[in-house]
Protein backbone atom coordinates (compact mmCIF):
# COMPACT_ATOMS: atom_id res chain seq x y z
CA UNK A 1 0.00 0.00 0.00
CA UNK A 2 1.26 2.98 -1.31
CA UNK A 3 2.06 6.14 1.39
CA UNK A 4 3.44 4.03 4.36
CA UNK A 5 7.53 3.66 4.49
CA UNK A 6 9.37 0.64 5.65
CA UNK A 7 11.93 0.49 7.91
CA UNK A 8 12.82 -3.48 7.65
CA UNK A 9 13.07 -5.70 4.28
CA UNK A 10 9.66 -6.98 3.18
CA UNK A 11 9.06 -9.80 0.32
CA UNK A 12 7.13 -8.88 -2.40
CA UNK A 13 4.69 -11.25 -3.22
CA UNK A 14 4.16 -12.84 -6.72
CA UNK A 15 6.55 -14.29 -9.43
CA UNK A 16 9.97 -14.65 -8.63
CA UNK A 17 12.62 -12.48 -10.63
CA UNK A 18 15.43 -13.76 -11.98
CA UNK A 19 17.59 -10.19 -12.18
CA UNK A 20 16.91 -6.46 -11.20
CA UNK A 21 17.15 -3.37 -13.70
CA UNK A 22 17.36 0.01 -12.56
CA UNK A 23 16.83 2.92 -13.76
CA UNK A 24 18.07 6.14 -11.41
CA UNK A 25 16.42 9.36 -11.32
CA UNK A 26 16.90 12.68 -9.01
CA UNK A 27 16.29 16.05 -8.33
CA UNK A 28 18.59 18.01 -11.55
CA UNK A 29 19.44 21.53 -11.25
CA UNK A 30 18.20 22.19 -14.99
CA UNK A 31 15.35 20.73 -16.96
CA UNK A 32 15.59 22.05 -20.93
CA UNK A 33 13.07 21.09 -23.19
CA UNK A 34 13.67 17.87 -24.83
CA UNK A 35 12.17 16.83 -27.76
CA UNK A 36 9.32 13.70 -27.29
CA UNK A 37 11.71 11.15 -29.11
CA UNK A 38 14.83 12.13 -26.72
CA UNK A 39 16.29 10.25 -23.97
CA UNK A 40 15.22 11.62 -20.64
CA UNK A 41 17.93 14.21 -18.73
CA UNK A 42 21.72 13.17 -18.34
CA UNK A 43 20.89 9.30 -19.35
CA UNK A 44 23.91 7.30 -20.71
CA UNK A 45 23.43 3.74 -22.55
CA UNK A 46 25.98 1.05 -23.13
CA UNK A 47 25.91 -1.38 -25.86
CA UNK A 48 27.88 -4.58 -24.60
CA UNK A 49 29.43 -1.88 -22.05
CA UNK A 50 31.62 -1.01 -24.83
CA UNK A 51 30.59 2.11 -26.50
CA UNK A 52 28.44 4.29 -24.55
CA UNK A 53 26.67 7.39 -25.94
CA UNK A 54 25.15 10.39 -23.49
CA UNK A 55 22.20 13.10 -23.82
CA UNK A 56 19.93 15.18 -21.74
CA UNK A 57 21.07 17.54 -19.37
CA UNK A 58 24.85 18.85 -18.94
CA UNK A 59 25.53 22.09 -17.35
CA UNK A 60 28.13 20.64 -15.28
CA UNK A 61 29.38 18.61 -18.10
CA UNK A 62 28.16 15.17 -16.70
CA UNK A 63 27.74 13.61 -20.32
CA UNK A 64 31.38 13.12 -20.58
CA UNK A 65 31.30 14.34 -24.01
CA UNK A 66 34.21 17.77 -24.35
CA UNK A 67 31.31 20.85 -23.43
CA UNK A 68 28.26 22.11 -21.09
CA UNK A 69 26.13 22.35 -24.34
CA UNK A 70 22.79 20.38 -23.30
CA UNK A 71 22.54 17.12 -25.94
CA UNK A 72 19.20 16.21 -27.28
CA UNK A 73 20.44 13.16 -29.61
CA UNK A 74 23.38 10.78 -27.93
CA UNK A 75 27.01 11.72 -28.49
CA UNK A 76 29.77 9.35 -27.93
CA UNK A 77 31.73 10.40 -24.65
CA UNK A 78 34.74 12.45 -25.48
CA UNK A 79 37.19 10.09 -24.31
CA UNK A 80 36.91 6.22 -26.13
CA UNK A 81 37.74 3.27 -23.50
CA UNK A 82 36.62 0.06 -23.30
CA UNK A 83 34.01 0.50 -20.42
CA UNK A 84 33.09 -2.67 -18.36
CA UNK A 85 31.16 -0.58 -15.98
CA UNK A 86 29.05 3.26 -15.86
CA UNK A 87 27.51 4.52 -13.32
CA UNK A 88 25.54 8.31 -13.04
CA UNK A 89 24.85 10.41 -10.03
CA UNK A 90 23.02 13.57 -10.09
CA UNK A 91 25.23 15.71 -11.80
CA UNK A 92 28.64 13.37 -11.85
CA UNK A 93 29.24 10.28 -13.50
CA UNK A 94 32.00 7.45 -13.30
CA UNK A 95 33.85 4.46 -15.19
CA UNK A 96 35.58 1.53 -14.72
CA UNK A 97 37.15 0.29 -18.09
CA UNK A 98 38.28 -3.23 -18.47
CA UNK A 99 41.59 -2.76 -16.66
CA UNK A 100 40.36 -1.71 -13.66
CA UNK A 101 40.93 1.72 -13.69
CA UNK A 102 38.52 4.48 -13.05
CA UNK A 103 37.23 7.92 -14.95
CA UNK A 104 35.28 10.18 -13.20
CA UNK A 105 33.50 13.39 -14.99
CA UNK A 106 30.82 15.96 -14.29
CA UNK A 107 30.24 18.24 -11.06
CA UNK A 108 32.88 18.19 -8.34
CA UNK A 109 31.51 20.54 -5.76
CA UNK A 110 32.12 17.79 -3.08
CA UNK A 111 34.92 16.27 -4.04
CA UNK A 112 32.31 13.20 -6.14
CA UNK A 113 35.02 13.02 -8.79
CA UNK A 114 37.95 11.88 -6.73
CA UNK A 115 40.78 14.52 -8.44
CA UNK A 116 43.78 15.01 -6.72
CA UNK A 117 43.50 18.56 -6.45
CA UNK A 118 40.28 18.34 -4.54
CA UNK A 119 36.72 19.68 -5.10
CA UNK A 120 36.07 22.76 -7.33
CA UNK A 121 37.27 21.95 -10.37
CA UNK A 122 33.95 20.24 -12.61
CA UNK A 123 35.15 18.18 -15.92
CA UNK A 124 33.28 18.13 -19.33
CA UNK A 125 35.17 14.72 -19.95
CA UNK A 126 36.20 11.23 -18.22
CA UNK A 127 39.52 12.24 -16.27
CA UNK A 128 41.16 8.95 -15.22
CA UNK A 129 41.88 9.42 -11.13
CA UNK A 130 45.71 9.27 -10.55
CA UNK A 131 44.73 8.14 -7.23
CA UNK A 132 43.24 4.74 -8.40
CA UNK A 133 46.11 3.96 -10.96
CA UNK A 134 46.92 -0.18 -9.91
CA UNK A 135 44.48 -0.67 -7.59
CA UNK A 136 42.59 -2.60 -9.96
CA UNK A 137 38.58 -1.60 -9.68
CA UNK A 138 35.67 -4.66 -10.35
CA UNK A 139 32.56 -1.92 -9.96
CA UNK A 140 31.68 1.54 -9.21
CA UNK A 141 28.30 3.54 -8.09
CA UNK A 142 27.24 6.87 -7.80
CA UNK A 143 25.41 8.67 -5.42
CA UNK A 144 23.54 11.96 -5.64
CA UNK A 145 26.98 13.49 -4.37
CA UNK A 146 29.35 10.72 -3.62
CA UNK A 147 30.85 8.27 -5.30
CA UNK A 148 32.07 4.22 -4.31
CA UNK A 149 34.29 1.44 -5.78
CA UNK A 150 35.14 -2.09 -5.35
CA UNK A 151 38.40 -3.97 -5.69
CA UNK A 152 38.99 -7.64 -4.70
CA UNK A 153 39.60 -6.89 -0.94
CA UNK A 154 38.43 -3.23 -0.77
CA UNK A 155 35.45 -0.83 -0.66
CA UNK A 156 36.52 3.09 -1.52
CA UNK A 157 34.47 5.75 -1.25
CA UNK A 158 34.58 9.52 -1.85
CA UNK A 159 32.77 12.69 -2.01
CA UNK A 160 29.83 14.10 0.18
CA UNK A 161 29.67 12.71 3.62
CA UNK A 162 26.62 15.01 5.06
CA UNK A 163 24.79 11.72 6.02
CA UNK A 164 27.54 9.56 6.79
CA UNK A 165 27.07 7.75 2.87
CA UNK A 166 30.90 7.77 2.51
CA UNK A 167 31.05 4.89 5.77
CA UNK A 168 34.11 5.87 7.16
CA UNK A 169 32.35 6.04 10.92
CA UNK A 170 33.51 9.64 11.36
CA UNK A 171 30.90 11.67 13.61
CA UNK A 172 32.14 15.21 11.64
CA UNK A 173 29.95 15.91 7.78
CA UNK A 174 33.60 16.26 6.38
CA UNK A 175 33.43 15.48 2.74
CA UNK A 176 35.89 12.77 1.36
CA UNK A 177 37.75 14.74 -1.53
CA UNK A 178 40.39 12.03 -1.92
CA UNK A 179 39.13 8.37 -2.04
CA UNK A 180 39.80 6.30 0.93
CA UNK A 181 39.12 2.45 1.98
CA UNK A 182 36.50 1.28 4.65
CA UNK A 183 38.26 -0.25 7.01
CA UNK A 184 35.45 -2.32 8.32
CA UNK A 185 34.76 -4.34 4.61
CA UNK A 186 38.70 -4.39 4.22
CA UNK A 187 38.98 -8.34 3.04
CA UNK A 188 34.86 -8.78 3.46
CA UNK A 189 34.85 -9.74 -0.47
CA UNK A 190 32.09 -7.69 -1.14
CA UNK A 191 30.68 -8.26 -4.68
CA UNK A 192 28.47 -5.15 -5.01
CA UNK A 193 28.09 -1.89 -4.29
CA UNK A 194 25.12 0.14 -4.75
CA UNK A 195 24.69 4.30 -3.83
CA UNK A 196 20.71 5.84 -3.35
CA UNK A 197 20.71 9.34 -3.20
CA UNK A 198 22.21 9.74 -0.14
CA UNK A 199 22.67 6.13 1.13
CA UNK A 200 24.94 3.26 0.70
CA UNK A 201 24.37 -0.92 0.16
CA UNK A 202 26.76 -3.60 -0.07
CA UNK A 203 26.46 -7.03 -0.45
CA UNK A 204 29.36 -10.09 0.68
CA UNK A 205 30.17 -12.98 -1.24
CA UNK A 206 28.67 -14.52 1.45
CA UNK A 207 25.38 -12.81 1.29
CA UNK A 208 25.77 -10.25 3.91
CA UNK A 209 24.29 -7.05 3.54
CA UNK A 210 25.44 -3.77 4.97
CA UNK A 211 23.95 0.10 4.63
CA UNK A 212 24.86 2.94 5.85
CA UNK A 213 24.04 6.78 5.07
CA UNK A 214 20.60 8.34 5.32
CA UNK A 215 18.27 6.83 6.50
CA UNK A 216 14.89 9.55 6.69
CA UNK A 217 12.50 7.02 5.36
CA UNK A 218 13.77 3.79 6.68
CA UNK A 219 16.06 3.00 3.63
CA UNK A 220 18.63 1.41 5.50
CA UNK A 221 16.25 -1.71 6.24
CA UNK A 222 17.58 -1.55 10.24
CA UNK A 223 14.29 -0.93 11.65
CA UNK A 224 14.52 2.79 12.54
CA UNK A 225 15.05 6.29 10.95
CA UNK A 226 18.70 7.03 12.43
CA UNK A 227 21.21 7.92 10.34
CA UNK A 228 24.19 5.14 10.22
CA UNK A 229 28.18 6.40 9.02
CA UNK A 230 29.45 3.31 8.59
CA UNK A 231 28.21 0.03 7.33
CA UNK A 232 25.81 -1.63 9.54
CA UNK A 233 24.52 -5.46 9.03
CA UNK A 234 21.00 -5.14 7.83
CA UNK A 235 20.00 -8.52 9.71
CA UNK A 236 16.39 -7.92 8.37
CA UNK A 237 18.18 -10.04 5.64
CA UNK A 238 20.27 -12.76 7.68
CA UNK A 239 20.95 -15.93 6.25
CA UNK A 240 18.93 -15.32 2.98
CA UNK A 241 20.64 -15.87 -0.03
CA UNK A 242 20.85 -12.08 -1.22
CA UNK A 243 22.70 -11.85 -4.79
CA UNK A 244 21.71 -8.10 -5.93
CA UNK A 245 20.77 -5.07 -4.59
CA UNK A 246 19.05 -2.16 -6.18
CA UNK A 247 18.40 1.45 -4.28
CA UNK A 248 16.42 4.88 -5.40
CA UNK A 249 16.32 8.05 -3.75
CA UNK A 250 15.25 6.60 -0.47
CA UNK A 251 14.21 2.81 -1.54
CA UNK A 252 16.09 0.05 -1.17
CA UNK A 253 16.06 -3.15 -3.27
CA UNK A 254 17.42 -7.34 -2.83
CA UNK A 255 17.15 -9.81 -5.24
CA UNK A 256 18.09 -13.56 -3.83
CA UNK A 257 19.32 -16.03 -5.57
CA UNK A 258 15.89 -17.97 -5.18
CA UNK A 259 14.30 -15.56 -7.07
CA UNK A 260 12.59 -13.58 -3.74
CA UNK A 261 12.51 -9.68 -3.91
CA UNK A 262 12.47 -7.44 -0.94
CA UNK A 263 11.90 -3.91 -0.60
CA UNK A 264 12.22 -0.97 2.09
CA UNK A 265 12.20 2.43 2.92
CA UNK A 266 10.01 5.63 1.63
CA UNK A 267 7.10 4.34 -0.20
CA UNK A 268 4.92 7.24 -1.04
CA UNK A 269 4.51 6.33 -4.64
CA UNK A 270 4.03 2.87 -4.54
CA UNK A 271 7.55 2.47 -4.96
CA UNK A 272 7.94 -0.78 -2.75
CA UNK A 273 5.99 -2.64 -4.55
CA UNK A 274 3.61 -4.15 -1.23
Amino acid sequence: MAGCAVSLPARLRGQRLSTLSTHKSSRRRCRPPIPAASPPPHRTSAAACLVPRAAGCNSNGQLGVGDTADVAEPQSLKVARRWAALSMGSSHAAGVTGQGEVYTWGLNDKGQLGSATGPGENKDAPKRMELLVGWNVKAISCGAEHTIAITPEDVITWGSNEYGQCGHGDKAETDWVKPRSIKMLHEQMVTQVICGRYHTLCVTATSQVYAWGRNSSGQLGLGDTADRRGPTLVEGLWALPVQQLAAGEAHSVALTSNGFLFTWGGNEHGQLGL
